[in-house]
């Protein structure tokens, strides 16, 4: 084919479903805008093409609303000046795209130079399953991940940052290339429940050539692998990381071996790319407890106050009636540190929320539920608004400083939203022991588990709150780690009697903080005298019986 020019000629072909144009001699700028008219279409092959060295126009994707496949890669494109906006709104909100593959690509700017877009967008692709960039230079870190994606390839990106959004957040993927990047930090206890894995689809998880601290988890090991090493089951196709990592785990392969060559699987030409120093400070450990630093709330007597000025004891709005409580602990604080966080718009009036995406957020319909779950078109409460105020665009952004006040009702009004004070873990607003959802709510277990520190704080007057290295408040880090502990477990019959005793110790101290609030210290001091009383009875019993079987 020769140079077709202007591609009005697809005002004949509206019906068309597929369009392979890749290797052929199709002349545009970039995309053409015209491709808009071809509303029918589902698959759309324009890899190695001359549609390159221009622009990707967001008119050129409106109204595609049947497009399922999309490959763009191993071209050149127009930067358009916004890492977090390279790609149109009209590419990103595709309703029907399945499948997006944009590997190989380079964007320069009108003086050549080369610039790298992040992966923001995303966590706003609602339809995505599968999202491959290979090759294609990137900024900053995995962003929140799409409940709907299976299947990320990132080879030779330069990411940089934890993996902890692959254990965080709805998604449970399928295969993983992480081969090539900067990622740092432990590898999550978590992440092997988090993978979807069965013998009709094995998974793959490619960790090679990166900086990680430590081995595999061995949560990881025993959830796919038997005690020999060997794969259960089938579930685990390939699963592979450097020496360091596999050292004595169940890696089946390492390094350079993961990558045989095509002609002699003896032999590998892979090596791990080279890229330049990464953006100071780095990511912080992947705790997805916090509010970036730059969002405010509102503090009696002073007003709006950034959560970088927050301290303890100051009195902030916690709801939408105009309750105001006092601030007793963070349960993160790192104004040093850099983080990913779910940028959540209500509308051009309003500032944006800025939240992790396992931190919970209030509902209109007064549910707490995890800000991963939260999408386009929900609805938040605020209390500026006298009615609930829609959600317009949720995407993930970088920003310095992690911040989590911990007021004593469990909620708190930041940047004109009620949120909570909490994270939920797996992904769900609920708890749940193995695929079994249980009645108990992360808020209610978070906020029952809080009691034993709210009834502790008049006690510690006087006493400075200490902090990881992480900025985690040490009177949540330990408890962090053995939750994410317990909900790794392969067993059920484990998991379940290990929470069984946790819930009821936390539903013990929750019910003395709710009575002494009720100004009921009878009761209370009832309640501790008939406990003594019953231990002491059971403690006198098993002495007596140890007494007569001596005798």
């Amino acid at each position: 084919l020769v140079a077709m020019g202007p591609y009005d000629w697809f005002r004949s072909m509206t019906g068309l479903k597929q369009l392979f144009a890749g290797t052929t001699s199709f002349d545009a700028e970039g995309i053409p805008t015209e491709l808009n008219l071809l509303t029918k279409l589902e698959y759309l092959d324009v890899a190695w093409t001359y549609w390159s060295e221009g622009p990707l126009p967001g008119e050129a994707f409106t109204g595609l609303v049947n497009l399922k496949y999309i490959d763009i890669g191993d071209n050149l494109y127009d930067w358009m000046g916004d890492e977090d906006s390279t790609l149109p709104e009209s590419f990103i909100g595709l309703p029907s795209l399945i499948r997006l593959y944009m590997d190989n690509i380079i964007f320069l700017d009108e003086n050549m130079d080369q610039h790298n877009m992040t992966l923001g967008f995303l966590g706003e692709m609602t339809s995505i399953v599968e999202a491959w960039f290979d090759n294609t230079r990137l900024d900053g870190t995995l962003p929140v991940l799409p409940a709907t994606l299976k299947s990320l390839s990132v080879l030779n990106c330069g990411l940089w940052g934890t993996i902890s959004p692959l254990t965080t957040g709805a998604a449970r993927l399928n295969r993983v290339w992480l081969t090539g990047n900067r990622m740092e930090g432990q590898i999550p206890l978590n992440i092997g429940g988090r993978m979807e894995c069965s013998e009709a689809l094995p998974c793959r998880l490619n960790l090679e050539c990166n900086e990680f601290e430590g081995g595999m988890p061995p949560g990881l090991c025993s959830r796919y692998f038997n005690g020999q090493g060997q794969r259960d089951e089938g579930k685990f196709g390939i699963f592979g990381g450097d020496e360091e990592q596999c050292s004595g785990s169940c890696c089946t392969c390492v390094g350079a071996n993961c990558w045989p060559d095509e002609e002699d699987t003896a032999l590998s030409t892979f090596e791990c790319p080279t890229f330049p120093p990464k953006p100071e400070p780095d990511m912080g450990g992947g705790f997805g407890l916090c509010f970036s630093g730059s969002s405010t709330v509102q503090v009696r007597d002073k007003g709006a106050v950034t959560l970088s000025d927050l301290s303890l004891g100051d009195m902030v709005q916690v709801a939408a009636d105009g309750r105001f409580e006092a601030v007793y602990s963070f349960g993160h604080k790192a104004p040093d540190m850099s983080a990913a966080f779910l940028q959540i718009s209500t509308g051009s009036s309003r500032t944006p929320l800025e939240i992790s995406a396992d931190h919970m957020v209030l509902l209109g319909s007064g549910r707490q539920v995890p800000a991963s779950m939260i999408k386009k078109g929900d609805y938040l409460v605020s209390p500026t608004s006298p009615e609930n105020v829609v959600v317009t665009s949720v995407k993930t952004v970088q920003r310095k400083g992690v911040f989590a006040p911990f007021t004593p009702s469990g909620t708190i009004v930041v940047n004109d939203i009620v949120a909570s004070n909490y994270i939920a873990y797996q992904g769900s607003e609920h708890l749940k022991v193995g695929s079994i959802q249980t009645p108990f709510t992360y808020q209610w277990v978070a906020h029952a588990f809080n009691s034993i520190h709210r009834l502790a704080v008049p006690f510690l007057f006087g006493i400075q709150e200490t902090y990881t290295e992480q900025g985690i408040s040490n009177w949540v880090a330990m408890p962090h780690r053995l939750m994410v502990w317990v909900l790794e477990q392969k067993s059920t019959t484990v998991s379940t009697l290990l929470l069984g005793l946790a819930l009821l110790a936390i539903s013990v101290a929750r019910l003395i903080e709710l009575l002494l609030l009720a100004n009921t210290p009878v009761v209370v001091f009832g309640i501790f005298v008939v406990g003594v009383i019953i231990m002491a009875r059971r403690l006198l019993s098993t002495h007596t019986t140890k007494t007569k079987k001596i005798a």
